[in-house]
């Protein structure tokens, strides 16, 4: 089937949804390195795909033994521009942030897809293990001895919840908690994912916990520091959030209090 499809394709170079499939046949006999090329030649069929986007990342990080590094991170960071919520991008995304050990931003993605995973099962039980050990290293410091680059750019402190709002929520509620710039890209400089139940929470970010591809907190002069109880279990904000901020944070700034006091209309 594989060597008649590759004989279709000789013809007809131009067919997008050929080369796709047969990507995803090279992908089955593991073959991930042809996979990877075929991909490369399907075209705008892919550019415009989250899912295919993410496959690509993963048998061309297959081929090169699992380094994300590089394209593969690329395509993984397209595919989540075009959906912030796909799957496999979600994981690989993790995957790659842990290995540049920012364990902050693997909690997040990871979060994000353990919240489409069917509770209980065996991938979220190993998924739940992953976030929980990246927590951990996220709370200590990636190295547990920060540098002083790090320190100089760290903000911390403690999310508590207003009492007039704690008839609202139940102790699974997802719980976001990030740093952005108040000035510039959206994009959160670091974040964390935890629960209601966490609550009071301590946090902490520098420039260590970057997230893939963003800037980081010491190349602001001030930034805002959010956390959010997401209803809808997703880090976009939607109606009936929960929300805290605290504004005009300067990089360095400790022991902050951060009240969710606010609800989204």
């Amino acid at each position: 089937m594989v060597a008649g499809l590759v004989e279709k394709l000789r013809k007809n170079p131009g067919d997008g949804q050929g080369w796709v499939m047969l990507a995803r046949s090279y992908k089955v006999l593991e073959r991930f390195s042809e996979a990877a090329d075929a991909y490369s030649h399907a075209g705008a069929l892919v550019a415009q795909d989250a899912t295919l986007l993410a496959d690509y990342a993963d048998v061309l990080s297959r081929s090169q033994g699992g380094n994300l590094q590089g394209k593969p991170a690329e395509l993984v960071e397209r595919a989540l521009r075009i959906d912030p919520e796909e799957p496999q991008a979600l994981l690989l995304a993790g995957a790659a942030a842990a290995d540049q050990q920012q364990f902050a931003a693997a909690v997040d993605y990871w979060g994000r897809l353990l919240a489409q995973l069917q509770p209980g099962s065996e991938e979220a039980a190993s998924l739940e293990a992953a976030i929980a050990k990246a927590r951990e290293i996220a709370t200590q410091g990636a190295s547990g001895k920060p540098g002083k680059a790090a320190i100089a750019g760290a903000v911390s402190g403690e999310v508590t919840l207003s009492g007039k709002l704690a008839g609202q929520v139940k102790p699974d509620d997802v719980l976001f908690v990030f740093a952005r710039a108040e000035e510039g890209p959206r994009m959160p400089l670091a974040a964390m994912r935890a629960t209601v139940a966490d609550l009071p929470l301590r946090f902490r970010f520098d420039d260590s916990m970057a997230l893939a591809g963003g800037k980081k907190i010491s190349d602001f002069k001030v930034v805002s520091v959010e956390a959010r109880i997401a209803k809808a279990g997703k880090a976009q904000s939607s109606r009936g959030d929960l929300f805290g901020t605290l504004q005009s944070v300067k990089p360095g700034s400790q022991n902050l209090r951060l009240l969710i006091d606010q609800v989204q209309p």
